[in-house]
């Protein structure tokens, strides 16, 4: 073990002589090496790990990530006591990168180890519980003001795209509601294998099939339509999301697949392709497992009383959330929704929104910029700022 180590160790920064080295700690990812050199007489320790290609698809870039949070944490802890022990310090490549490529290609990186510290693997106490927090707000709080680069925004990856290598294509594929049945996975799967492409899977509940080499892309594209998933779809179909609700979640209290199926049919025969970039995001509880707070639209199931006191599925609509630049959390402009009264609202704001947006005004941002009220009289709905409390 010690030999191959030894001669990883010799492309970092370290000096001294090479005592010795064996694996250390218990995790699963990445192979990590506590390697032992003597310097002027005194044993120090140091971390290798051979990062996981398989997990970390471009290590370069991860390690140039984890320099900049590490120079950056340096830099805040430098006032502290023992600065050294708040951070972890990357030993740099003798060649000056923050990680070194071997002979066989594996990606290797190398930290000062920090003695005397302890990793725990479970929590037993309340105090450890504590300081765990309070170390991870301590990072936080100091990595509150490291420059970032901005996000390029939002994107789906549905259609057709030419990727960075000549010849292959990624050809996204709109799986609606994320619904998808046992024959239709066989057929992407042997598609793939047919055309040498890799299957890929979205947040937003779709796939891709991507490395898809330029002449195949037409046949992809034609079996895809035979099989359900039409490339062309209408774009609503591969942004609403509906977490998987009645009757398979005992928490959620609505249906979500089949009422969202229903706002899609509707907005579709609607609006069409005018409402491009629209994203509905539809919840059955508060677990917010379709995370109704940052879609365009959210929804999320709760009931509603009628005259007789009737339970009766509803939904509280909420808006202005976004993931987008400026990020926000969604809030409920309008509670308790019958279900059967949810089409009548959703398509009055959507009408309000496409026939009073300004050139290429999200859906987010024409919320923003309108009031409580203006959105109710869209919605044909009191807002629930002035709504009385109502008796569950």
């Amino acid at each position: 073990m010690s030999a191959p180590i030894r001669a990883v160790a010799s492309a970092f920064s370290i000096y001294g002589e090479f005592l010795g080295a064996a694996p250390y700690g218990a995790g699963h990812i990445n192979d990590t090496y506590c390697a032992e050199f003597c310097q002027g007489g005194t044993a120090v320790r140091y971390i290798l790990q051979r990062i996981n290609d398989k997990v970390f698809k471009h290590p370069a870039a991860l390690m140039e990530n984890i320099q900049r949070v590490t120079l950056h944490i340096a830099a805040k802890a430098a006032a502290e006591v023992d600065p050294s022990r708040r951070g972890l310090t990357l030993i740099l490549a003798r060649d000056g990168r923050c990680w070194h490529q071997d002979n066989s290609g594996n990606f290797w990186r190398a930290y000062i180890f920090i003695e005397k510290a302890r990793t725990l693997q479970t929590v037993d106490s309340e105090s450890q519980a504590y300081e765990a927090a309070r170390a991870f707000g301590r990072f936080q709080h100091w990595l509150a003001d490291l420059p970032a680069p901005q996000p390029d925004g939002y994107a789906d990856h549905m259609g057709i795209h030419e990727q960075k290598q000549p010849g292959l294509f990624h050809v996204g594929i709109p799986v609606p509601l994320g619904v998808v049945q046992a024959e239709q996975l066989r057929a992407i799967a042997g598609l793939a294998m047919e055309a040498g492409a890799d299957v890929r899977l979205t947040k937003q509940q779709n796939a891709i099939l991507a490395n898809v080499p330029e002449a195949r892309v037409e046949g992809v594209v034609e079996t895809l339509a035979e099989i359900g998933f039409p490339v062309d779809a209408n774009p609503l179909r591969a942004a609403a999301i509906a977490c998987t609700g009645e009757p398979h979640c005992n928490f959620s209290v609505t249906e979500t697949k089949s009422r969202m199926d229903g706002l899609v049919q509707m907005l579709e025969a609607r609006f069409g392709p005018t409402i491009d970039g629209l994203r509905l995001h539809l919840d059955g509880c508060p677990h917010a497992c379709a995370h109704h707070w940052v879609g365009d639209l959210g929804f999320q199931g709760t009931t509603v009383r009628d005259a007789e006191g009737k339970r009766h599925q509803a939904y509280d609509v909420f808006l202005r959330g976004s993931l987008d630049r400026p990020a926000a959390i969604a809030r409920p402009v309008f509670k308790r929704v019958p279900s059967e009264e949810l089409d009548a609202a959703v398509s009055g704001l959507v009408a309000g929104w496409v026939g009073a947006r300004a050139a290429d005004e999200t859906f987010r941002s024409f919320c923003d910029r309108s009031t409580d009220d203006e959105l109710g009289r869209l919605a044909g709905r009191e807002p629930a700022r002035t709504r009385q409390k109502e008796t569950a």
